[in-house]
């Protein structure tokens, strides 16, 4: 957490990652499996944790993949995904502190 001065004023901001920090999921595979690709989304991912794949060049044929999945269907797969123990409770404390 951090505070900086612009413009006179105090900019909070709190930036987490979420994806098996806050929720108990990597959302572009829940996305990929709503899209019927998620075996092909975990092969190129494993490629790039292995070092066979250079990351930017995983990310964009991860996210090709999921072309033509609908907003609905997205929307769905999201609203499946859980919040990880302590985490809701995280957020909405520092919200409270006023934090963004």
């Amino acid at each position: 957490m951090s505070s900086h001065a612009c413009n006179g004023k105090y900019a909070r901001l709190i930036v987490f990652d979420m994806d098996s920090t806050l929720i108990d999921a990597e959302t572009i595979d829940e996305l990929a499996k709503a899209a019927g690709v998620g075996d092909e989304v975990a092969e190129i991912t494993r490629r790039a944790m292995n070092g066979e794949m250079d990351y930017g060049e995983a990310l964009r044929k991860r996210v090709a993949l999921l072309r033509g999945l609908s907003v609905e269907r997205a929307i769905e797969a999201v609203d499946q995904i859980q919040y990880n123990p302590g985490a809701k409770e995280l957020v909405d404390r520092v919200r409270s502190l006023g934090y963004r």
